[in-house]
């Protein structure tokens, strides 16, 4: 197993923080006003833990107490640090353990009070990404991993987790209670369609069948139990222990371990008592070398069951719970050890929830009930939208309203939107969507904005019943309504100059506007999104779907010349708010002469109506907004040369605002990394689904767009797009 956890780290993701140029040191003096004098790095898969040993010379007004024993200071991945929720958890559940005289961690106040703060990090990459730091308290000991496994010490680790189970029974928590964990034991069949990877027959079939028994045998039993919140992650390598004395003429086998604590709190949730034990017993038989690892359970139920009893339904089930947790395990180590795509993704397709699995489930008869309950409004008809795993409707209303909030009606109608049950979880992600609308709005720029429902709300959490049982609900989810601004997506019309002229112009001005606007969660939410132009390290994770070797070079040479090219000018181009995804259908217009236009057939210029779609906007850079835009329009454009898309939308963008000499010098990498994107995750999608041809249709544009662009000299593609600006300030004058 151990062998297996090496080549997990040296496999592991690289959006995660693996920091290198990273200083302990400015860390503890600059947020907790420690000077750190001794420091060893921890054990941790995807997080960055440091023991630290401080001077009592301590310059914090928060501390209430020196620790001789020291610190650990802790920088979560770029995954969990896009979740304060997740931290602010953690913090409540171990005060809360503490209260109970259970031993944990505690966090430590920096120098503004806070228990934890969003730090600039360089990753040994050279990524500049904004990852949580925040400090605990040190348990003194040393972790399982170092112990002879062995009765007495299991025994003592069964005591330890039926107080755990004690002190957690009547603990709430709102974000626990809906988070999504991909260890979660209950997530085992999805790991289904990884089997075949197997070699050996005896292997894929001893797999197969403990994951058919779980939903035949576990699934329906655990519907009997209550759940509750555990800690979810129970290893050798998150028990603290300190070991007796060794006495002369006793084996060290036999030498016994107080447990000291339990530490690592990030993969609880709320699940079953027994689904911890059974981790507790898989871990601890899979470390053990000193007795059958069959006997291993019985060790720990004994001490275990002093504290809590089993019920039958409990003991009916533990095997099977066990063995799904070593199933599990051996998956997704399987995966992680393989070559192919298989190998290297399953962390992410662990996590990765299908579209079918998270779109909401919403029934015809519902709309119209809903809108009249919550809104005031009766619906006259309504139309679904496109979308991909959200739920929206085009809706129009009657002009009889009873809705105090709603001055006046939109004659073109309303869109109806409801998140997927992954994002409901998270209602920080539509506060911040709509500040970004309402902040646009008061700049003067057409956005869709929010509608207040009856009780003066912008949005609300809904459970959905379904129509032929009453007792079964869907959800809940988030439903909020938005301004329907009339226009065709760009895609729809021609692609011509004036028309990419004006776009540019468009953007230009929502750039200005976002100037002033400010918002926690969108600020951190780059780190780590694979959409973002500074993830572009984390798309090798998925090149291996490229089968075209000459398409699979260009691929590698473009992420090697962001990392060298355009990571180096971080500190010179500017940062922003940006959109994050203006692509042909975010972008509505309008033809500017369709009300003369009287012959069938003319192409006419159109004007913008409206950005749409701010779901990936983000704190970047704004050089990546254009370089997004550019590669977008360029791969649909059919009236003339592509590569001088570019030239269009920049003489509109530059009417409004500029872009300084080392913007311009990476703009050509910028858009072949966003066509790499582009390319890459499509080629992915279409090797997890053959069947989707819908993704190969940018491919077939997009991959000669890709080439041309990076056989085209910085220098020349520039030159042409000046001779485009300056052609339109000429007819300027």
């Amino acid at each position: 197993r151990h062998m297996t956890i090496d080549m997990l780290n040296e496999k592991r993701c690289v959006s995660l923080s693996t920091i290198y140029l990273f200083s302990r040191s400015y860390l503890a003096a600059g947020l907790y006003g420690m000077t750190v004098a001794e420091y060893q790095k921890l054990d941790g898969y995807d997080d960055i833990n440091y023991h630290i040993i401080v001077d009592q010379a301590i310059n914090n007004n928060y501390m209430i107490d020196f620790r001789p024993g020291g610190y650990v200071l802790k920088v979560l991945n770029s995954k969990d640090s896009q979740n304060t929720s997740l931290i602010e958890a953690m913090n409540l559940v171990l005060d809360h353990l503490r209260k109970k005289s259970f031993p944990v961690q505690a966090f430590v106040s920096n120098i503004n009070g806070e228990m934890w703060s969003s730090e600039t990090v360089v990753t040994e990459l050279g990524t500049k990404n904004k990852y949580i730091v925040s400090m605990l308290t040190y348990l003194e000991g040393k972790t399982m991993t170092s112990k002879q496994i062995n009765p007495s010490s299991l025994y003592n680790i069964g005591i330890h987790t039926g107080l755990l189970q004690n002190a957690l029974e009547n603990f709430d928590n709102d974000y626990l209670s809906k988070r999504e964990n991909q260890w979660d034991l209950l997530q085992l069949p999805r790991l289904v369609k990884f089997l075949p990877a197997l070699e050996h027959q005896k292997e894929f079939q001893l797999l197969k069948t403990i994951m058919t028994d779980f939903k035949t045998d576990v699934v329906p039993a655990l519907k009997h139990l209550k759940q509750v919140l555990i800690h979810g992650d129970l290893n050798d390598g998150n028990i603290i222990v300190k070991e007796e004395m060794e006495r002369e003429n006793i084996p060290k086998e036999k030498t016994t371990c107080d447990i000291v604590g339990i530490i690592d709190f990030l993969d609880m949730q709320y699940s079953y008592n027994i689904v911890d034990v059974a981790i507790l017993i898989a871990h601890m038989s899979a470390e053990c070398t000193c007795m059958d690892p069959i006997d291993v359970g019985g060790h720990i139920l004994a001490g275990y069951m002093t504290i809590k009893e089993l019920t039958h339904n409990e003991k009916d089930i533990l095997r099977l719970l066990i063995c799904s947790r070593l199933a599990q395990l051996v998956t997704v180590i399987i995966g992680f050890t393989m070559e192919a795509f298989e190998g290297r993704c399953v962390k992410r397709q662990v996590q990765k929830r299908d579209p079918s699995e998270i779109k909401p489930v919403i029934p015809q008869s519902f709309i119209k009930k809903f809108v009249r309950r919550l809104y005031g409004m009766e619906v006259i008809d309504f139309t679904e939208l496109n979308s991909y795993d959200d739920r929206n409707y085009h809706i129009h209303v009657d002009t009889d309203i009873n809705n105090t909030y709603i001055e006046t009606i939109n004659p073109s109608g309303y869109v109806l939107k409801v998140l997927n049950s992954g994002d409901s979880k998270d209602p920080a992600i539509i506060e911040a969507q709509h500040q970004l609308f309402y902040h646009l709005h008061r700049k003067g720029l057409p956005v869709q904005e929010p509608v207040r429902n009856i009780h003066g709300q912008t949005w609300a959490v809904e459970t959905v019943p379904d129509e032929n049982n009453p007792d079964r609900k869907y959800g809940p989810y988030i439903f909020h309504i938005l301004n329907y601004i009339e226009g065709d997506v760009v895609c729809k019309k021609p692609y011509l100059p004036t028309t990419l002229y004006n776009i540019g112009v468009f953007a230009g001005k929502m750039h200005n506007a976002l100037q002033g606007f400010e918002n926690k969660y969108f600020r951190n939410k780059s780190n780590g999104f694979i959409w973002s132009l500074t993830e572009m390290a984390g798309l090798l994770e998925y090149t291996f779907a490229v089968k075209d070797k000459e398409n699979l070079q260009i691929v590698n040479e473009v992420i090697k010349a962001f990392q060298y090219e355009v990571v180096p000018k971080y500190n010179k181009i500017t940062e922003g708010y940006i959109h994050g995804d203006i692509n042909e259908q975010n972008i509505l217009v309008r033809e500017i002469l369709e009300d003369q236009k009287t012959e069938s057939g003319v192409k006419c210029p159109c004007d913008v109506t409206a950005f749409i779609d701010f779901a990936d906007a983000s704190y970047s850079y704004r050089v990546f907004d254009v370089a997004i835009m550019v590669a977008y329009m360029s791969i649909d454009c059919k009236e003339f040369d592509q590569l001088d898309v570019g030239g269009h939308v920049l003489a509109g963008y530059f009417t409004q605002t500029t872009l300084n000499a080392e913007e311009m010098d990476v703009m050509r990498t910028c858009i072949c990394c966003r066509l790499v994107q582009s390319l890459v995750m499509g080629a992915y999608s279409y090797h997890m689904e053959p069947s989707n041809t819908y993704v190969l249709q940018t491919a077939k544009r997009g991959w000669p767009l890709l080439s041309k662009f990076w056989k085209t000299s910085k220098i020349d593609l520039l030159k042409r797009w000046d001779e485009i600006i300056n052609d339109y300030k000429n007819i300027c004058k």
